[in-house]
């Protein structure tokens, strides 16, 4: 299968368990990057079983709680847990390049 193809099946999982475009994107780019380092257990498989990762309950896309320059706190809304470690990341980087240090958390 395509890596193409499989970001395709991913994106359409997620959206279809309610998630909006941009997140099934961001998890879906942290779920083909575990697959194609060959990290097995993050990757694909994480769509199998009865603890899917499409098949959990969300209460609401993750969201900023908290934030000043260097800092932030994330809520998760239970979502699965790749999405909201992959927007920490991006925050933290994002607030790092533009002030020297950041912390970013999430619950």
């Amino acid at each position: 299968m395509k890596l193409s193809d499989l970001r395709t099946d991913i994106e359409e999982l997620l959206a279809s368990a309610g998630y909006c475009h941009e997140s099934a994107t961001l998890a879906a780019d942290v779920y083909l990057f575990a697959e194609a380092v060959g990290r097995d257990t993050q990757g694909v498989l994480k769509f199998f079983g009865p603890d899917a990762a499409h098949k959990k309950q969300f209460d609401y896309e993750p969201k900023v709680v908290k934030e000043s320059s260097t800092s932030a706190f994330v809520d998760g809304g239970k979502c699965a847990g790749p999405l909201p470690a992959q927007i920490i990341t991006n925050l933290a980087i994002d607030k790092a390049l533009k002030n020297g240090m950041s912390v970013v958390t999430a619950n």
